[in-house]
């Protein structure tokens, strides 16, 4: 698999996102424990990950806005 492109990491459990980062730059892939666990080490640039972030928000700050509902 090729990952050069990606910029934001997810991982779903039972419950829906339970860990969302956004400015990804690097991942290492680590396998611990004989096989039995899997460490994903991520580097973020943290300047793309708040301006990435503060895009989301004022995006959904104006589409709420728009649909007349409850500002954020």
């Amino acid at each position: 698999m090729n990952y050069e492109n990606v910029s934001r990491l997810e991982i779903i459990d039972s419950k829906g996102r339970s860990y969302v980062e956004y400015g990804i730059v690097g991942m290492t892939f680590d396998l611990q424990d004989d096989g039995r666990t899997l460490k994903i080490f991520v580097t973020a640039d943290e300047e793309k990950a708040n301006q990435t972030r503060k895009q989301l928000f004022d995006d959904l700050t104006q589409l709420s806005q728009q649909m007349g509902l409850y500002n954020i």
